[in-house]
Protein backbone atom coordinates (compact mmCIF):
# COMPACT_ATOMS: atom_id res chain seq x y z
CA UNK A 1 0.00 0.00 0.00
CA UNK A 2 1.39 3.39 -1.01
CA UNK A 3 2.30 5.56 1.98
CA UNK A 4 1.01 9.06 1.21
CA UNK A 5 1.45 12.05 3.55
CA UNK A 6 -2.20 11.69 4.62
CA UNK A 7 -1.74 8.01 5.47
CA UNK A 8 1.48 8.82 7.33
CA UNK A 9 -0.36 11.36 9.49
CA UNK A 10 -3.15 8.87 10.15
CA UNK A 11 -0.59 6.29 11.25
CA UNK A 12 1.21 8.72 13.55
CA UNK A 13 -2.10 9.64 15.17
CA UNK A 14 -2.43 6.06 16.39
CA UNK A 15 -0.86 4.76 19.60
CA UNK A 16 1.76 2.48 18.06
CA UNK A 17 2.37 4.72 15.06
CA UNK A 18 3.20 7.61 17.38
CA UNK A 19 5.46 5.41 19.49
CA UNK A 20 7.31 4.09 16.43
CA UNK A 21 7.84 7.57 14.95
CA UNK A 22 9.23 8.97 18.20
CA UNK A 23 11.41 5.90 18.71
CA UNK A 24 12.98 6.12 15.25
CA UNK A 25 13.57 9.86 15.37
CA UNK A 26 15.23 9.51 18.79
CA UNK A 27 17.39 6.72 17.37
CA UNK A 28 18.53 9.04 14.57
CA UNK A 29 19.49 11.70 17.14
CA UNK A 30 21.45 9.30 19.37
CA UNK A 31 23.24 7.53 16.54
CA UNK A 32 24.13 10.87 14.94
CA UNK A 33 25.45 12.22 18.26
CA UNK A 34 27.63 9.17 18.88
CA UNK A 35 29.12 9.32 15.39
CA UNK A 36 29.99 12.98 15.98
CA UNK A 37 31.60 12.24 19.34
CA UNK A 38 33.61 9.37 17.86
CA UNK A 39 34.82 11.66 15.09
CA UNK A 40 35.79 14.37 17.62
CA UNK A 41 37.72 12.20 20.07
CA UNK A 42 40.40 14.93 20.33
CA UNK A 43 37.98 16.88 22.52
CA UNK A 44 38.52 14.27 25.25
CA UNK A 45 42.31 14.35 25.01
CA UNK A 46 44.45 16.40 27.46
CA UNK A 47 43.83 20.06 26.75
CA UNK A 48 40.59 19.36 24.88
CA UNK A 49 37.16 20.81 25.65
CA UNK A 50 36.24 17.65 27.55
CA UNK A 51 39.58 16.80 29.14
CA UNK A 52 38.40 14.42 31.87
CA UNK A 53 40.99 15.63 34.37
CA UNK A 54 39.38 19.07 34.14
CA UNK A 55 35.65 18.36 33.84
CA UNK A 56 35.25 15.27 36.04
CA UNK A 57 34.15 17.19 39.15
CA UNK A 58 32.06 19.84 37.42
CA UNK A 59 28.53 19.69 38.78
CA UNK A 60 28.35 15.95 39.40
CA UNK A 61 27.90 13.84 42.51
CA UNK A 62 31.14 13.29 44.40
CA UNK A 63 30.12 10.10 46.11
CA UNK A 64 32.94 7.54 45.87
CA UNK A 65 30.84 4.92 44.05
CA UNK A 66 29.62 7.45 41.47
CA UNK A 67 33.13 8.80 40.95
CA UNK A 68 34.49 5.29 40.41
CA UNK A 69 31.77 4.55 37.85
CA UNK A 70 32.46 7.80 36.00
CA UNK A 71 36.21 7.12 35.98
CA UNK A 72 35.60 3.63 34.60
CA UNK A 73 33.32 4.95 31.86
CA UNK A 74 35.89 7.66 30.98
CA UNK A 75 38.40 5.06 29.78
CA UNK A 76 38.87 5.51 26.00
CA UNK A 77 37.99 1.88 25.21
CA UNK A 78 34.77 2.06 27.28
CA UNK A 79 33.78 5.36 25.68
CA UNK A 80 34.25 3.90 22.21
CA UNK A 81 32.31 0.77 23.16
CA UNK A 82 29.37 2.72 24.57
CA UNK A 83 29.16 4.93 21.50
CA UNK A 84 29.31 1.78 19.40
CA UNK A 85 26.34 0.43 21.37
CA UNK A 86 24.36 3.56 20.63
CA UNK A 87 25.17 3.49 16.92
CA UNK A 88 24.25 -0.20 16.65
CA UNK A 89 21.08 0.37 18.67
CA UNK A 90 20.08 3.21 16.37
CA UNK A 91 20.45 0.99 13.31
CA UNK A 92 18.25 -1.69 14.89
CA UNK A 93 15.58 0.81 15.95
CA UNK A 94 15.46 2.53 12.57
CA UNK A 95 14.97 -0.80 10.78
CA UNK A 96 11.47 -2.39 10.76
CA UNK A 97 12.27 -4.86 13.55
CA UNK A 98 8.88 -5.92 14.96
CA UNK A 99 9.78 -7.71 18.20
CA UNK A 100 8.72 -5.22 20.93
CA UNK A 101 10.89 -6.79 23.64
CA UNK A 102 13.98 -6.63 21.42
CA UNK A 103 13.25 -3.01 20.54
CA UNK A 104 12.74 -2.24 24.22
CA UNK A 105 16.01 -3.83 25.30
CA UNK A 106 17.93 -2.12 22.50
CA UNK A 107 16.34 1.25 23.27
CA UNK A 108 17.06 0.90 26.98
CA UNK A 109 20.70 0.06 26.20
CA UNK A 110 21.00 3.19 24.06
CA UNK A 111 19.43 5.40 26.73
CA UNK A 112 21.64 3.93 29.48
CA UNK A 113 24.75 4.49 27.38
CA UNK A 114 23.63 8.08 26.81
CA UNK A 115 23.29 8.72 30.55
CA UNK A 116 26.71 7.20 31.27
CA UNK A 117 28.37 9.21 28.50
CA UNK A 118 26.75 12.57 29.30
CA UNK A 119 29.38 13.70 31.88
CA UNK A 120 32.14 13.10 29.32
CA UNK A 121 30.57 15.39 26.73
CA UNK A 122 29.26 18.20 28.87
CA UNK A 123 31.11 20.78 26.75
CA UNK A 124 29.52 20.44 23.34
CA UNK A 125 26.45 18.56 24.52
CA UNK A 126 23.14 20.33 24.02
CA UNK A 127 19.38 20.02 24.28
CA UNK A 128 19.20 17.52 21.43
CA UNK A 129 21.28 15.04 23.45
CA UNK A 130 18.95 15.36 26.42
CA UNK A 131 15.84 15.02 24.25
CA UNK A 132 17.28 11.97 22.48
CA UNK A 133 18.09 10.16 25.71
CA UNK A 134 14.79 11.16 27.32
CA UNK A 135 12.59 9.98 24.45
CA UNK A 136 14.62 6.80 23.91
CA UNK A 137 14.23 5.83 27.56
CA UNK A 138 10.46 6.42 27.51
CA UNK A 139 9.85 4.55 24.26
CA UNK A 140 11.94 1.64 25.56
CA UNK A 141 9.80 1.52 28.71
CA UNK A 142 6.66 1.47 26.58
CA UNK A 143 8.02 -1.39 24.46
CA UNK A 144 9.05 -3.47 27.45
CA UNK A 145 5.72 -2.94 29.21
CA UNK A 146 3.80 -4.43 26.27
CA UNK A 147 0.77 -2.64 27.71
CA UNK A 148 -1.40 -0.18 25.80
CA UNK A 149 -2.28 1.59 29.02
CA UNK A 150 1.38 2.09 29.99
CA UNK A 151 2.13 3.23 26.45
CA UNK A 152 -0.63 5.85 26.71
CA UNK A 153 0.79 7.08 30.01
CA UNK A 154 4.25 7.39 28.44
CA UNK A 155 2.95 9.21 25.37
CA UNK A 156 0.99 11.58 27.60
CA UNK A 157 4.12 12.16 29.73
CA UNK A 158 6.15 12.94 26.61
CA UNK A 159 3.45 15.34 25.43
CA UNK A 160 3.37 17.09 28.79
CA UNK A 161 7.15 17.48 28.81
CA UNK A 162 7.05 18.79 25.24
CA UNK A 163 4.41 21.38 26.08
CA UNK A 164 6.33 22.49 29.17
CA UNK A 165 9.56 22.81 27.17
CA UNK A 166 8.00 25.10 24.57
CA UNK A 167 6.14 27.17 27.15
CA UNK A 168 9.28 27.69 29.25
CA UNK A 169 11.36 28.59 26.21
CA UNK A 170 8.78 31.02 24.85
CA UNK A 171 7.91 32.86 28.04
CA UNK A 172 11.56 33.19 29.08
CA UNK A 173 12.23 34.78 25.68
CA UNK A 174 9.28 37.10 26.17
CA UNK A 175 10.79 38.35 29.43
CA UNK A 176 13.96 39.35 27.58
CA UNK A 177 14.11 42.93 26.29
CA UNK A 178 15.81 42.02 22.95
CA UNK A 179 12.92 39.69 22.06
CA UNK A 180 10.34 42.36 22.87
CA UNK A 181 12.26 45.00 20.91
CA UNK A 182 12.91 42.78 17.89
CA UNK A 183 16.72 42.67 18.07
CA UNK A 184 17.31 39.16 19.44
CA UNK A 185 17.69 37.18 16.21
CA UNK A 186 19.92 39.82 14.64
CA UNK A 187 22.11 39.66 17.75
CA UNK A 188 22.43 35.88 17.44
CA UNK A 189 23.22 36.12 13.71
CA UNK A 190 26.24 38.35 14.40
CA UNK A 191 27.96 35.73 16.59
CA UNK A 192 30.56 33.27 15.33
CA UNK A 193 29.09 30.29 17.18
CA UNK A 194 25.50 30.31 15.91
CA UNK A 195 25.40 33.22 13.50
CA UNK A 196 25.34 33.62 9.72
CA UNK A 197 26.90 36.77 8.27
CA UNK A 198 24.77 36.90 5.08
CA UNK A 199 21.56 36.67 7.12
CA UNK A 200 22.87 39.24 9.59
CA UNK A 201 23.43 41.72 6.75
CA UNK A 202 19.92 41.08 5.44
CA UNK A 203 18.45 41.73 8.88
CA UNK A 204 20.46 44.94 9.15
CA UNK A 205 18.87 46.22 5.94
CA UNK A 206 15.43 44.79 6.68
CA UNK A 207 14.89 44.68 10.46
CA UNK A 208 11.18 44.01 9.90
CA UNK A 209 12.12 40.48 8.75
CA UNK A 210 13.84 39.78 12.06
CA UNK A 211 10.86 41.17 13.94
CA UNK A 212 8.51 38.93 11.95
CA UNK A 213 10.67 35.86 12.71
CA UNK A 214 10.75 36.72 16.41
CA UNK A 215 6.99 37.20 16.63
CA UNK A 216 6.48 33.89 14.84
CA UNK A 217 8.84 32.12 17.25
CA UNK A 218 7.17 33.61 20.31
CA UNK A 219 3.69 32.71 19.07
CA UNK A 220 4.70 29.12 18.31
CA UNK A 221 6.36 28.60 21.69
CA UNK A 222 4.16 30.66 24.04
CA UNK A 223 0.89 29.36 22.57
CA UNK A 224 1.96 25.73 22.17
CA UNK A 225 -0.91 24.24 24.26
CA UNK A 226 -3.30 25.53 21.59
CA UNK A 227 -2.60 22.35 19.59
CA UNK A 228 -5.03 20.59 21.93
CA UNK A 229 -7.82 23.02 21.02
CA UNK A 230 -7.36 23.07 17.23
CA UNK A 231 -9.10 20.78 14.78
CA UNK A 232 -7.19 18.33 12.61
CA UNK A 233 -6.08 20.61 9.73
CA UNK A 234 -5.35 23.61 11.92
CA UNK A 235 -3.37 21.41 14.28
CA UNK A 236 -1.26 20.10 11.40
CA UNK A 237 -0.62 23.65 10.20
CA UNK A 238 0.53 24.66 13.68
CA UNK A 239 2.83 21.65 14.07
CA UNK A 240 4.07 22.37 10.55
CA UNK A 241 5.12 25.78 11.85
CA UNK A 242 6.98 24.06 14.68
CA UNK A 243 8.77 21.84 12.15
CA UNK A 244 9.62 24.90 10.03
CA UNK A 245 11.03 26.66 13.10
CA UNK A 246 13.39 23.79 13.88
CA UNK A 247 14.33 23.39 10.23
CA UNK A 248 15.36 27.04 10.15
CA UNK A 249 17.41 26.62 13.34
CA UNK A 250 19.13 23.54 11.90
CA UNK A 251 20.01 25.26 8.62
CA UNK A 252 20.97 28.74 9.85
CA UNK A 253 22.54 27.97 13.23
CA UNK A 254 24.13 24.66 12.30
CA UNK A 255 22.26 22.71 14.97
CA UNK A 256 21.42 19.76 12.73
CA UNK A 257 20.53 17.31 15.48
CA UNK A 258 17.92 19.71 16.86
CA UNK A 259 15.66 18.95 13.90
CA UNK A 260 15.10 15.20 14.48
CA UNK A 261 15.36 15.69 18.26
CA UNK A 262 12.46 18.11 18.55
CA UNK A 263 10.50 16.49 15.75
CA UNK A 264 10.62 13.29 17.85
CA UNK A 265 8.49 15.09 20.46
CA UNK A 266 5.66 15.93 18.06
CA UNK A 267 4.13 12.45 17.34
CA UNK A 268 3.01 11.96 20.97
CA UNK A 269 1.46 15.44 20.90
CA UNK A 270 -0.35 14.57 17.67
CA UNK A 271 -1.64 11.34 19.23
CA UNK A 272 -2.76 12.86 22.53
CA UNK A 273 -4.36 15.90 20.82
CA UNK A 274 -6.46 13.69 18.53
CA UNK A 275 -9.79 12.35 19.75
CA UNK A 276 -9.34 8.64 20.36
CA UNK A 277 -12.00 6.72 22.33
CA UNK A 278 -9.58 3.87 23.00
CA UNK A 279 -6.92 6.04 24.65
CA UNK A 280 -6.33 5.98 28.41
CA UNK A 281 -6.54 9.57 29.68
CA UNK A 282 -5.74 8.94 33.33
CA UNK A 283 -2.35 10.68 33.16
CA UNK A 284 -3.55 14.22 32.28
CA UNK A 285 -6.20 14.07 35.00
CA UNK A 286 -3.67 12.97 37.61
CA UNK A 287 -1.18 15.55 36.34
CA UNK A 288 -3.76 18.35 36.56
CA UNK A 289 -4.66 17.36 40.13
CA UNK A 290 -1.05 17.00 41.20
CA UNK A 291 -0.17 20.35 39.61
CA UNK A 292 -2.99 22.10 41.46
CA UNK A 293 -1.94 20.57 44.79
CA UNK A 294 1.73 21.35 44.15
CA UNK A 295 0.93 24.94 43.16
CA UNK A 296 -1.12 25.45 46.32
CA UNK A 297 1.62 23.91 48.45
CA UNK A 298 4.35 25.97 46.80
CA UNK A 299 2.30 29.13 47.21
CA UNK A 300 1.77 28.47 50.91
CA UNK A 301 5.43 27.54 51.41
CA UNK A 302 6.59 30.65 49.57
CA UNK A 303 4.33 32.82 51.72
CA UNK A 304 5.87 31.35 54.88
CA UNK A 305 9.41 31.72 53.52
CA UNK A 306 8.76 35.31 52.43
CA UNK A 307 7.37 36.18 55.87
CA UNK A 308 10.41 34.67 57.56
CA UNK A 309 12.81 36.33 55.13
CA UNK A 310 11.38 39.76 55.94
CA UNK A 311 12.41 39.36 59.58
CA UNK A 312 15.88 40.22 60.87
CA UNK A 313 17.97 37.07 61.34
CA UNK A 314 20.83 36.42 63.75
CA UNK A 315 22.91 39.55 64.41
CA UNK A 316 21.34 41.62 61.67
CA UNK A 317 20.36 45.22 62.34
CA UNK A 318 18.31 47.77 60.43
CA UNK A 319 19.99 50.75 58.78
CA UNK A 320 17.95 53.53 57.20
CA UNK A 321 19.50 55.21 54.15
CA UNK A 322 19.17 58.88 53.22
CA UNK A 323 16.54 57.90 50.64
CA UNK A 324 14.42 56.15 53.25
CA UNK A 325 15.23 52.52 52.43
CA UNK A 326 15.62 50.19 55.39
CA UNK A 327 18.54 47.81 54.89
CA UNK A 328 19.09 44.65 56.90
CA UNK A 329 22.83 44.62 57.61
CA UNK A 330 25.25 42.54 59.64
CA UNK A 331 28.50 44.20 60.65
CA UNK A 332 31.36 42.20 62.11
CA UNK A 333 34.06 44.48 63.51
CA UNK A 334 37.73 43.66 63.53
CA UNK A 335 39.98 43.72 66.57
CA UNK A 336 42.35 45.95 64.63
CA UNK A 337 40.83 49.36 63.90
CA UNK A 338 43.32 49.88 61.08
CA UNK A 339 42.10 46.85 59.15
CA UNK A 340 40.01 47.31 55.98
CA UNK A 341 36.26 46.91 55.73
CA UNK A 342 35.10 44.25 53.27
CA UNK A 343 31.60 44.77 51.87
CA UNK A 344 30.01 41.69 50.34
CA UNK A 345 27.69 42.45 47.42
CA UNK A 346 24.94 39.96 46.60
CA UNK A 347 24.14 38.88 43.05
CA UNK A 348 20.77 38.25 41.44
CA UNK A 349 18.20 37.41 44.15
CA UNK A 350 20.66 36.19 46.80
CA UNK A 351 20.44 37.31 50.42
CA UNK A 352 23.35 37.90 52.75
CA UNK A 353 23.32 34.36 54.19
CA UNK A 354 24.89 33.36 50.87
CA UNK A 355 28.22 34.67 52.20
CA UNK A 356 28.20 32.86 55.57
CA UNK A 357 30.28 29.82 54.46
CA UNK A 358 32.92 32.19 53.06
CA UNK A 359 32.91 34.46 56.10
CA UNK A 360 33.40 31.47 58.40
CA UNK A 361 36.62 30.58 56.53
CA UNK A 362 37.97 34.09 56.05
CA UNK A 363 41.53 34.02 57.38
CA UNK A 364 42.42 37.70 57.19
CA UNK A 365 41.89 40.30 59.90
CA UNK A 366 39.21 42.57 58.47
CA UNK A 367 35.84 44.02 59.35
CA UNK A 368 33.01 42.67 57.21
CA UNK A 369 29.61 43.96 56.19
CA UNK A 370 26.84 41.99 54.51
CA UNK A 371 23.40 43.30 53.66
CA UNK A 372 20.20 42.56 51.76
CA UNK A 373 19.46 44.86 48.83
CA UNK A 374 16.17 46.80 48.99
CA UNK A 375 13.28 44.47 48.26
CA UNK A 376 15.20 41.31 49.21
CA UNK A 377 15.36 39.52 52.54
CA UNK A 378 14.51 41.88 55.38
CA UNK A 379 15.43 45.06 53.48
CA UNK A 380 12.60 47.40 52.51
CA UNK A 381 12.97 49.83 49.59
CA UNK A 382 12.11 53.48 49.91
CA UNK A 383 8.51 54.26 48.82
CA UNK A 384 8.29 54.45 45.01
CA UNK A 385 12.01 53.86 44.61
CA UNK A 386 12.91 50.61 42.83
CA UNK A 387 15.23 51.81 40.07
CA UNK A 388 18.80 50.59 39.64
CA UNK A 389 20.06 54.09 40.40
CA UNK A 390 18.25 54.23 43.76
CA UNK A 391 19.60 50.80 44.73
CA UNK A 392 23.13 51.96 43.88
CA UNK A 393 22.66 55.10 45.99
CA UNK A 394 21.38 53.05 48.93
Amino acid sequence: MRLTPARLIERIETRHGSLAATERLAAIVNGWASLEHLANRDNRMPGGFNDWEVVQDAGFSRRPAIKQLRSFVARPAIVTALHGVRVAASVVLILPVRNPVLRGVVGASSATAGVLLAPLHQNGGDGSDQVGTFTQALTAAARLSRSDRVTDVILWATSAQTTLAYLASGWVKLLGKPWREGTAIKGVMRTRTYGAEPLFRILQKHPELGRLAEVGTLVIECAYPIVYALNGKARLVYLGGVAALHTGIAVVMGLGRFLPAFLSLQPPVLYTATKNPGRDNTFPRVLAGATAIAAAGMGATQAVISRRARRLRGRQQTFTTSRGAQLAVEYRPSRNRQSPLLVFENSLVAVQEYWQPILSKLEIDAATLTYDRPGYGASIPAPGSRSLESHAAD
